[in-house]
């Protein structure tokens, strides 16, 4: 414990002298020979300490920093690791406490708690985010139960002593946000109790931004916890009614992700609407509409229908109000998509109107006309594709069969999308002879994932045929749709592809491989054995887990040892200086800070990309109204990747507007795809790497849509650290 925290929190102060007063009468209870032995140890312990931080404090923060960023992405050294948290610099503390997070070892937990305890808030957010990332965590269902009991406890005392201090309103807001996302991340009922119980106390009229934190925390837990009471739905009312635009989004966003008591609702459509009449910032009006859309009383309805029929209308407000349409909507929606926004827009519309009408009792003849009419000789791509739930249940499946064939490739890949989960022999019939017609890699890809998903036994030899093919990703999505199927023949053919995936850069068919191929009741040994020793860690990872869940521990990890270990290189050097990056559109140029200490990884990985011209050329393949605009994919169709990965840099850091993230499709398998929000995005918080920020741009970001493309990436470098 610091002296800083000692003099600053007579809380604090009295803990301390209160351990130290038992400490003492203990060691009298020992008697002499016990005391002097523990007064031996202590100094031990302290020389200890001592000499680690004289040793390191010759050792630079870049130099630091590199072994760390390496330990991390090894997912080991945690010897290691403790003596960096003893390091002079601050920055290298909280480096250190970041990766001892992944380095998986059950006792990492408590010196993470001790480091709750430093002088510098930057460590103090560092220890707090790595104690919420117990899902990276190698413990046994035992230890991760009283682990979690003892994390829970430390961070429900670290939030009270945030609220009691009023540090939600002083420099350490960041320290208390991370604190409080952590234990809804972690904790169980007790602690959203906890949480709840700090928003209560926290809301004060003169100081309502205090309690911002608190609300996304309880977030994290509400919808997996206990629904919003009445009692509970009081201390919002203060939030939702706020001038200050943090906290409303903060209230508004809690009530429209989370679940409303039934006999709570009454008083929460009352509070939504006496908020929207005072909201004046964009974020908070978004979550308000997503929040009236899950209540759906009369005049949430009719604020709706409002914003559906406003021609002005802000895109971000119409896709919200879309999100949260209902059945009584359905006239609303059908206007809105005849005004003729913007396309993304329009595809939120289409897509809504399919899912109202797939589980309306009685279909609407007018909506369905509506939607046919865009289905033409040159329907709009994306458009084609959001009628994909209504074409699952049989609707126009003989008009859309045809587009399979249309001379646009774009037209092509949506009716493929759009037709996979229609139950009907005839596609599985025109899937077939589309792919075997198709000329470009994304068309064959997107038809080949419509494939895998069909259970027809028509389709298993497609997929026979493409487990060999020679690109990596068709063998992918293959193997996936194989898994599930039975059958001798089926398990032979898996591991001849896996024999023919030797190559490095066949990674990814060797990841889909293992999870199908040691799953299997007939896999042999050496197959488990050859997917157990890959030289991909991923592979590896993901056959320990299948093994793990199929046997027990102890024959997937007999020794113990640690997690496997990347072939690192020189991956780290050359971004010690790096500050910046241009990145030029079509539409313009985004200029964003970049991480490095944060995420040395993931920033080396995108510099190494942008320096060698990957980026220069490629599309824009996915826009999110109100979400993200996401790139980097050679494919253009979301499936596509450089062929290396990089371990995953989550940090504390938050998703706000204009944050700079890596795309994954799972942990540890981030490539080339990144993305910038258009939005505060705190679910992505602790999942996703943030390694940059947009700091000029934003109207380029906000007027991006999908098919722009990438002119120029220019990496901006410093002096160096």
């Amino acid at each position: 414990m610091t002296l800083s925290r000692l003099h600053g929190d007579p809380r604090v102060a009295f803990r301390f002298v209160l351990v130290v007063t038992l400490c003492t009468g203990l060691l009298g209870c020992l008697g002499p020979k016990a005391a002097k032995d523990a007064r031996e140890l202590r100094a031990q312990a302290e020389a200890e300490a001592r000499a680690d931080e004289e040793a390191l404090s010759g050792v630079s923060d870049a130099a630091a920093l590199l072994q760390i960023a390496r330990l991390r992405d090894a997912r080991t050294g945690y010897d290691e690791l403790v003596q960096w948290t003893r390091h002079p610099a601050s920055g290298v503390r909280a480096a250190a406490a970041r990766a001892l997070a992944f380095v998986g070892e059950a006792r990492a937990g408590d010196v993470l708690i001790h480091l709750l305890e430093d002088e510098e808030d930057l460590v103090v957010r560092a220890a707090a985010f790595g104690l919420g990332q117990l899902d990276f965590w190698r413990t046994t269902e035992l230890e991760l139960g009283a682990l979690r009991a003892k994390i829970e406890d430390a961070l429900r005392i670290e939030l009270e002593d945030c609220r009691a201090a009023l540090r939600f309103d002083d420099g350490r807001t960041e320290v208390c946000r991370v604190v409080a996302r952590s234990l809804g991340a972690v904790g169980e009922e007790s602690a959203e109790d906890a949480l709840w119980g700090a928003l209560e106390k926290g809301i004060k009229p003169d100081a309502l931004r205090r309690a911002v934190p608190l609300a996304l925390a309880v977030q994290a837990k509400a919808g997996r916890g206990q629904p919003i009471t009445q009692e509970r739905l009081t201390f919002l009312a203060p939030l939702l009614i706020a001038s200050d635009d943090p906290a409303q989004w903060a209230a508004a966003y809690l009530l429209g992700r989370a679940e409303v008591a039934e006999d709570a609702q009454s008083a929460a459509a009352k509070l939504l609407s006496l908020a929207w009449s005072r909201a004046t910032h964009g974020t908070a009006r978004v979550w308000l509409l997503r929040a009236m859309g899950k209540i759906a009383d009369d005049e949430s309805i009719a604020i709706l229908a409002t914003v559906l029929a406003e021609p002005t209308a802000p895109s971000r407000e119409v896709v919200a109000a879309t999100r949260a349409a209902s059945h009584t909507l359905r006239p609303g929606l059908v206007g809105r998509l005849d005004l003729g926004p913007p396309s993304d827009v329009a595809a939120e519309v289409v897509s809504a109107l399919a899912r109202l009408e797939v589980s309306a009792e009685e279909p609407d003849a007018s909506v369905r006309h509506h939607l046919a009419a865009l289905i033409t000789s040159a329907p709009e791509p994306v458009l084609l594709a959001s009628l994909g739930p209504l074409v699952a249940s049989g609707w126009e499946v003989d008009r859309i069969l045809p587009l399979l064939a249309s001379p646009d490739a774009r037209v092509r890949r949506a009716a493929a999308a759009a037709l996979s989960g229609a139950e009907d022999d005839a596609v599985d019939a025109a899937l077939l002879d589309a792919l075997a017609a198709e000329p470009s890699l994304a068309g064959r890809i997107d038809i080949a994932a419509a494939l895998a998903e069909r259970p027809a036994t028509a389709i298993e030899g497609a997929l026979l045929a493409l487990a060999l093919d020679p690109d990596p990703i068709l063998g992918a999505i293959a193997a996936d749709g194989l898994a599930s199927r039975e059958g001798a023949h089926i398990t032979q053919r898996l591991g001849e592809a896996w024999d023919a995936a030797s190559a490095p850069d066949q990674w990814e068919r060797r990841l889909s491989l293992a999870k199908a191929l040691l799953g299997r009741d007939d896999v042999s040994p050496e197959r488990v054995k050859a997917a157990v020793e890959d030289p991909e860690p991923l592979v590896r990872a993901a056959a320990e887990e299948a093994v793990i869940e199929r046997f027990d521990r102890a024959k997937a990890d007999p020794t113990g040892r640690p997690r496997p270990l990347p072939d690192l290189g020189d991956r780290f050097f050359g971004v010690g200086d790096v500050t910046a990056v241009e990145v030029t559109t079509s539409r313009g140029a985004l200029m964003l800070d970049l991480y490095p200490r944060i995420a040395p990884g993931t920033v080396s990985n995108f510099v190494a990309l942008a320096e060698r011209d990957w980026f220069d050329g490629l599309v824009f393949h996915r826009v999110v109204e109100d979400f993200v605009i996401q790139t980097g994919d050679p494919i253009g169709n979301g499936w596509g990747g450089p062929g290396t990965t990089v371990r995953c840099d989550t940090s504390e850091e938050p998703y706000r507007r204009g944050t700079l993230g890596m795309a994954l499709s799972g942990r540890d398998t981030g490539g080339s795809q990144w993305f910038i929000t258009h939005s505060p995005q705190p679910h992505l918080d602790g999942r996703y790497a943030v390694f940059g920020q947009l700091t000029q741009g934003w109207d380029v970001l906000d007027s991006i849509e999908v098919g722009d493309t990438i002119t120029d990436v220019r990496i901006v470098r410093g002096a160096g650290p």
